[in-house]
């Protein structure tokens, strides 16, 4: 209450400000903020948000249809546009990201919430494959988006901490970074920073699969999971009882699809395991991994070293996944980011209603996906959800690279087809176009600390690192520092990327587990920010953080635009992790090179080195001899010269 009254139109005393802004465009959400006492109040939650929605917009709550002026979740009543994919009324979510929270941190991480709330999993107790479930614990305490299926669905997402990068996910369903523009790439997860924001439109609950159920939202962050930073977007079916009021524009809730794979869509299996496998990023320790059974028996007996599950199909696929679970007492499942699947039995979570999913010691289960072409190619990233507290941390994680219709996959050097092996480096050969060399990266860490404002500062990493389950530290003396790569990588235990010179190249960079915010870079070469759009930015560096996946499509191919020959950094652009060990080679050879393994020739027309090394040193003579002949001729002109002279 106010200690003093006062009359309209009356002149106010401090206690009163007014504050006008005047939303000129249709911006989507500006976050206001105080900043009187900022650093203490913000963590108390003094934040905000001006959402600015299209010209003529009515604000309504969910279930009651009543006009609202305010609120985190709203269904907006209009006919204008948002984005490429959403136009008319929707259904929306602000969702705050809050950090410097010191209720919620766990270790040295500085604390999490979303919307103010959190749920940490830990604390419901019981089977860890189980925490996420409705059934077992009830709804978490965090917001409950709903929808119904088929309804347009906008995510107002902004950061009100003031302290880390994060970043957000959704299952089951995509969004864009640029939502103006059609050829962004759909996307599933994003890193967003102090007070930055973003507007995710999503086309339709339910996904390209067209199915409701329960999905989960949560930070990308293992710490921030953690914590409680998750909830549960609901997608209902017609009939369900949830009393939601429908959309304009979507009065008839459609009925949801029989089955996640279209009829005649071609069905491509893998079989794979979960086994304990010793790991360089863990010294030697037992780790966790999905491994194909083709190749489990070479994993176990060490003449394979284990590597990231990598297995790759095409758009327009049905993938049918049997997991057997080999670990001695933990159970396991999979999740699969950006593939179609059925909540209620492949999306490997337990999420809100749908029922358990994890595969017991000794048993054996099938997920099945669809690689949607509404979707395009991508890369799908891979986690165990049984335990997922612990066991991606011991790499228990993986990928299905989506390429395009009709591709044929093949060992860079044998040729062999390889089916379904898991490979993180094959030769992609699609049905029309370039054949290109495919290769993907895996970047892990768990240092909650580094890079924040708490004193004491730290300069070294803590906590594990791993690229594709290896690592290449650098000695902290920078003595040497003009040749710290060249001695380092005689024998990196990091991927090399073995290419020819001007290969088409394809990097996917995926981060499964991670506390930090990572920036990869490769020297020498560039990529298009937006593959297929005239003008895009071209980029030499780019943030990725945790659970993000991300496809570089190399420009010039290997060696870059400028087209030289030689080896090529790559890695985090941080220092720390660079120090730490994530980095490695990417290796452009110069034609026919004969001190490195055998590479296929990845164009038909192009002449394979194998048994053209008379020719070379054919080549090579004549040079020699050409170079000689120019000497003398140099020599005899000068002479000739000098007798010219007076």
């Amino acid at each position: 209450p106010l200690r003093y009254a006062h009359d309209a139109g009356e002149y106010v005393s401090t206690e009163f400000v007014r504050y006008r802004w005047y939303p000129d465009v249709q911006f989507g959400t500006a976050y206001f903020h105080d900043h009187v006492d900022a650093i203490a109040s913000w963590r108390h939650g003094l934040f905000g948000a001006l959402i600015s929605e299209p010209p003529g917009s009515t604000y309504h709550e969910p279930h009651t249809g009543a006009e609202i002026r305010s609120g985190l979740l709203a269904d907006i009543h209009t006919a204008g546009r948002v984005s490429v994919d959403v136009s008319g009324s929707f259904r929306e979510a602000a969702m705050f990201i809050q950090d410097d929270d010191p209720i919620t941190h766990l270790g040295r991480s500085s604390g999490s919430s979303l919307d103010l709330r959190v749920e940490p999993p830990a604390a419901r107790g019981g089977d860890p494959a189980l925490y996420f479930s409705s059934t077992a614990h009830g709804d978490p305490a965090t917001p409950l988006i709903e929808a119904n299926l088929g309804d347009p669905v906008v995510v107002r997402l902004l950061v009100g901490g003031t302290n880390d990068v994060h970043t957000w996910h959704l299952d089951g369903h995509t969004f864009r970074v640029e939502p103006q523009s059609s050829l962004s790439p759909p996307i599933d997860t994003i890193h967003v920073g102090i007070s930055e924001r973003y507007d995710l439109s999503i086309a339709r609950a339910g996904g390209t699969q067209r199915m409701p159920g329960d999905y989960l939202y949560y930070s990308g962050r293992s710490f921030k999971l953690a914590e409680g930073s998750w909830g549960i977007f609901r997608v209902h079916a017609p009939g369900d009882a949830s009393q939601l009021r429908p959309l304009p524009g979507h009065e008839r809730v459609p009925s949801p699809t029989d089955a996640v794979c279209p009829a005649g869509a071609p069905t491509r299996e893998f079989a794979v395991s979960a086994i304990d496998a010793p790991l360089p990023m863990l010294s030697g320790s037992m780790g966790r991994v999905f491994v194909a059974d083709s190749d489990k028996a070479a994993t176990r007996s060490g003449a394979r070293p284990p590597e990231p599950l990598v297995l790759h199909a095409n758009l327009g696929d049905c993938v049918r996944l049997g997991l057997t679970n080999e670990l001695p007492a933990a159970a396991v499942s999979v999740h699969a980011d950006m593939l179609a699947f059925d909540p209620r039995d492949s999306a490997g979570i337990a999420a809100g209603f749908e029922p358990a999913q994890s595969v017991a010691p000794g048993a054996t289960r099938t997920y099945t996906y669809y690689a949607s072409p509404e979707t395009g190619p991508t890369v799908a990233l891979l986690r165990d959800w049984a335990d997922v507290l612990r066991s991606p941390g011991l790499g228990l994680y993986g990928a299905i690279v989506i390429g395009p219709t009709g591709a044929r996959y093949t060992d860079p050097q044998s040729g062999a087809d390889i089916g379904a092996r898991g490979a993180w480096a094959v030769d992609v050969h699609p049905a029309s176009g370039p054949a290109y060399r495919d290769v993907a990266l895996f970047l892990q860490d768990d240092d909650a600390g580094i890079g924040t404002h708490r004193m004491p500062y730290t300069k070294v990493i803590e906590g594990v690192v791993g690229l594709n389950y290896g690592l290449a530290p650098l000695p902290i003396d920078a003595a040497d520092a003009p040749t710290v790569f060249r001695s380092a990588a005689a024998s990196p235990r990091t991927p090399v990327i073995e290419t020819d010179l001007g290969d088409p190249v394809r990097i996917h960079v995926l981060v499964p587990w991670s506390e930090q915010g990572h920036v990869f870079s490769i020297e020498g070469h560039r990529w298009p920010l937006e593959p297929g759009r005239a003008g895009t930015q071209l980029l030499s560096s780019q943030q990725i953080g945790g659970l993000e996946a991300t496809t570089l499509v190399l420009e010039g191919g290997a060696g870059g635009t400028d087209g030289l020959a030689g080896d090529y950094v790559y890695g985090d652009r941080r220092a720390p992790y660079r120090q730490a060990g994530l980095w490695g080679i990417l290796r452009a050879r110069p034609p026919c090179d004969t001190d490195a393994p055998v590479l296929r020739p990845l164009a038909a027309d192009r002449p394979s080195c194998a048994a053209g090394i008379d020719d070379r040193l054919q080549v090579a003579a004549g040079a020699a001899a050409l170079i000689a002949l120019s000497v003398v001729a140099m020599f005899a002109r000068r002479r000739v010269l000098r007798r010219a002279r007076p």
